[in-house]
């Protein structure tokens, strides 16, 4: 996972800027003391840096490309990053960057249509809103959530309580004796 960590960092310098800075980039991750300790006891961080590497890689295509298999891939790779390690959760910003990124071109008409409905007396003028450009990377964001759920609980099963699929709470609380009883209440204080 370290080499493919490197691989993926080269893809990801090649993809934004050029073939050189992927090189050199990848060169100087091959280097890094605390990359190659990891790599050395087999520890979970391996995982972890693949896959948020792969949550930036694809986040970037969703930034410049947007297909669907870019979220489907961000997703993926979100999904498994978090079943490694939850302390990775901060990487869903990457994605949540990237949508709003790929819906940025959007935002200028959206305002002017704003404000034209806040003062119609106004005269601004500005082009129609490309719903398309909201609606679609916005969609795609949310399938990648779905995703990454998805991948989350089928490789990370002992994060839930039960044996069903979707078994995240158990639910053990009846109201009239545990909620509105004396015994209760007492067992709400801190």
């Amino acid at each position: 996972f370290d080499t493919l960590t490197v691989l993926l960092v080269y893809e990801l310098g090649r993809f934004l800027y050029n073939r050189h800075v992927g090189l050199l980039a990848a060169a100087l991750l091959s280097v890094t003391v605390l990359h190659l300790q990891y790599a050395h006891f087999f520890g979970s961080e391996t995982f972890v840096a693949f896959f948020a590497t792969a949550v930036v890689y694809f986040s970037a295509r969703i930034w410049k490309r947007g297909d669907w298999w870019d979220y489907t891939g961000a997703g993926i790779a979100l999904g498994l990053a978090i079943a490694c390690k939850l302390s990775v959760l901060p990487v869903l910003l990457v994605i949540a960057v990237a949508v709003i990124m790929r819906m940025a071109p959007a935002f200028p008409s959206l305002y002017y249509r704003a404000l034209n409905a806040i003062d119609p007396h106004a005269i601004r003028t500005g082009e129609a809103v490309d719903w398309r450009r909201l609606i679609i990377p916005a969609l795609g964001g949310v399938g990648s959530l779905l995703i990454a759920g998805l991948m989350f609980r089928i490789f990370q099963p002992y994060a839930f309580a039960g044996p069903g699929f979707f078994d995240v709470f158990r639910w053990d609380l009846d109201l009239r004796t545990d909620l509105f009883s004396i015994s209760g209440l007492l067992h709400l204080e801190p």
